[in-house]
């Protein structure tokens, strides 16, 4: 399946690096100037065209100029934009599954592409570390969207198709690049310099809350990887609320592994 040939390229975190003090004018939107200039209206329900939309519309825009999770002028906008993940339409029966497939394509697009442009602009020197944080959380669940898509597709997969090999190919990119994607989340989570505490705590929460989701779709060596990560991390944290959030996810990977244990059996 093409799809999963090329979803990798869309699921890579971006590397993101330094606190950046300055704190600019506010120069950002209303949700009334930005739907002029081609975002999606906070009034409606969004699905994954909106994120599409919504990528064309930063396009526009000076680096500056991003809606802000703490901005009066463009808040409401920023936190549609993370609100809005959830699409049922995903896991309808009543869509084709390829017209599904070809929306959570869309939307990890759209929503990759705001990480990547928003962390090309906190690179350049502007400040957008919590937004950062929500938008790394926002990938994630995402993925995770796309991966019920992902656990309808694999069982229709026939071995004795031409293309069986290349699916297969596909897939095992999918893995690798599912499990860079909660590497590069972890490490975020580590930059106690680059990340305030509360900030940081932003991200835990996402990777607490998909983490069950996601972690069964991994090899079991990128899984034993990832949970030293975790429990590296966990062993020098000094936030109460992180650890325990660490605590939980680590507590998920031991679940994945019984899981496995039980299933083997």
């Amino acid at each position: 399946m093409k799809q999963l040939a090329i979803v990798l390229c869309m699921l890579m975190v971006c590397g993101c690096h330094g606190r950046n003090e300055a704190k600019p004018a506010d120069v950002s939107d209303t949700p009334r100037e930005a739907v002029e200039k081609g975002a999606p209206s906070v009034e409606n329900s969004w699905g994954p065209e909106d994120y599409a939309a919504f990528a064309g519309y930063l396009s526009k825009l000076t680096r500056d100029s991003y809606p802000r999770f703490n901005s009066t002028r463009s808040k409401a906008l920023f936190m549609k934009l993370v609100d809005s993940v959830e699409q049922p339409i995903f896991a309808s029966n009543e869509v084709p599954f390829n017209r599904r497939m070809e929306l959570a394509l869309q939307m990890i697009d759209g929503a990759n592409t705001a990480l990547k442009t928003y962390c090309a602009a906190h690179n350049s020197g502007i400040d957008y570390s919590t937004e950062l944080m929500y938008l790394q959380g926002l990938v994630l669940s995402v993925t995770r969207q796309f991966l019920v898509l992902v656990d309808e597709f694999i069982p229709t997969i026939d071995p004795n198709d031409g293309k069986y090999e290349v699916r297969m190919q596909g897939l095992r990119q999918l893995k690798r690049g599912i499990a860079e994607e909660l590497s590069g989340a972890i490490v975020s989570m580590q930059e106690t310099k680059a990340y305030s505490d509360s900030q940081r705590l932003i991200l835990a929460k996402y990777l607490a809350r998909e983490a069950t989701a996601i972690l069964h779709h991994l090899d079991q060596d990128a899984r034993q990887e990832l949970e030293g990560k975790v429990k590296e991390m966990k062993s020098v944290e000094k936030d109460n609320g992180i650890r325990e959030l660490l605590s939980v996810i680590t507590d998920k990977f031991e679940q994945n592994t019984t899981g496995d244990a039980q299933a083997t059996k």
